[in-house]
């Protein structure tokens, strides 16, 4: 629920006579803070995300203010104003041309008005929307992990505008730990991310962080919205190619503020299932024969089918340096074609025979009975839960 630069320029318009000159699809940028900022070095130090206001001071020429705005923009400002009347009479062409081609707004303030007003008021803004994303992010989380009184966080989640009996969609987002040391660095990206995508869409939305993955939380979302949450998401994750290896799960749209619980664990078995199949994306709903499996909470029962299966063939690979286990896999996914499976590993008929005439020894199956194969392939499906 971060604040946005449309928002303040909103409420700056009135009283601080705000004015916007160029940059107008930049406007749904987030804001962080709000600095006067009047000499091109200190542009350096800005963190990211903030409101930059410039008296013109400094004297600066056309060349100089365009490279102060250059400087303003690569650092990650969401956007500038410029204070005229006394030092900048007007904004240069080239200020405006630029602004508009790397969408950032661009706003300027009569010298008249007073700029310790306009810091303190977007400041306090800025804080009471943190103040408030914290509130609800909170309660959101204590109804989850049934923390509290659960009436109480329910009317407090209503103050905020979350009807009790709302439909939400969890997305758990993650992207594997390459050991390079930016890890957390990749993560804040893949939240602003995820947050500017959200709030294009639709104003309600939740975030938190979760055993190193991101969960989001889409309220009142359509089908249609949420493929666009997706698309667009994605959209913006591979223009930075250090988040190419991400993986999303999607769980399904539940109703009721107090049914969130299991639905946020299917948004991030989906996740991790992506995550094992190295799959972009995965829908719960559309995960068919691991929906199954997931409702299973007995773990035990599912090695222990698995065990009786595959897990002789893997151990049989294991102390003989075969790779049985990986040709039953292609056997099976090639419907049991014995021919299918010859032209898949360029391997001669006789030879896939042969294989499968070892694993019917190892496992004392028959490979051609379809309960065996049935069985085959449900604890592949098991493999692909476990590890």
């Amino acid at each position: 629920m971060a604040i946005t630069v449309n928002k303040l320029y909103k409420n700056g318009i009135s009283p601080y006579h705000f004015s916007i000159v160029a940059g107008n699809k930049g406007l749904s940028n987030f804001v962080t803070w709000v600095h006067v900022v009047e000499d091109s070095m200190a542009s350096k130090f800005i963190r990211g995300g903030e409101i930059v206001i410039t008296t013109g001071i400094a004297r600066l020429s056309e060349e100089e203010l365009l490279q102060f705005t250059k400087d303003l923009y690569s650092n990650g400002a969401s956007a500038f104003v410029i204070n005229t009347g006394e030092y900048i009479k007007s904004i240069p062409q080239s200020i405006i041309d630029y602004c508009n081609f790397v969408n950032m707004p661009l706003f300027t303030i009569p010298w008249q008005v007073k700029l310790v007003d306009v810091t303190r008021d977007f400041c306090n803004k800025i804080i009471q929307e943190e103040v408030i994303e914290n509130t609800i992010t909170s309660t959101m989380k204590n109804i989850l992990f049934d923390v509290g009184d659960k009436t109480s966080n329910i009317h407090q989640m209503e103050r905020y505008g979350y009807k009790k009996d709302c439909h939400m969609r969890f997305v758990c987002l993650n992207i594997p730990n390459l050991n390079d040391g930016r890890f957390d660095e990749k993560m804040e990206f893949l939240t602003r991310c995820a947050e500017h995508t959200a709030k294009e869409i639709q104003d309600q939305y939740i975030k938190f962080k979760y055993n190193s993955m991101l969960i989001i939380i889409l309220t009142e979302y359509t089908e249609n919205f949420t493929e666009l949450f997706i698309n667009n998401f994605i959209s913006y994750c591979h223009i930075n190619q250090a988040l190419k290896n991400i993986h999303i799960g999607v769980s399904s749209n539940t109703k009721g503020l107090l049914n969130q619980k299991d639905n946020m664990n299917k948004a991030i078995e989906a996740c991790k299932l992506a995550t094992k199949q190295n799959k972009e994306i995965m829908y719960y709903d559309k995960m068919k024969e691991y929906k199954i499996l997931l409702a299973v909470k007995d773990i035990d029962i599912l090695k222990e089918y698995y065990n009786e299966i595959l897990g002789k063939i893997e151990e049989y690979d294991r102390n003989n340096s075969t790779e049985l286990l990986e040709f039953l896999e292609v056997y099976i996914k090639n419907n049991c074609s014995v021919q299918k499976v010859s032209e898949a590993l360029y391997i001669h008929r006789n030879t896939v025979n042969n294989q499968l005439k070892k694993i019917e020894k190892i496992t004392d199956c028959n490979m051609s009975d379809i309960e065996t194969k049935t069985k085959c392939c449900l604890a592949f499906y098991i493999r692909d839960i476990l590890k």
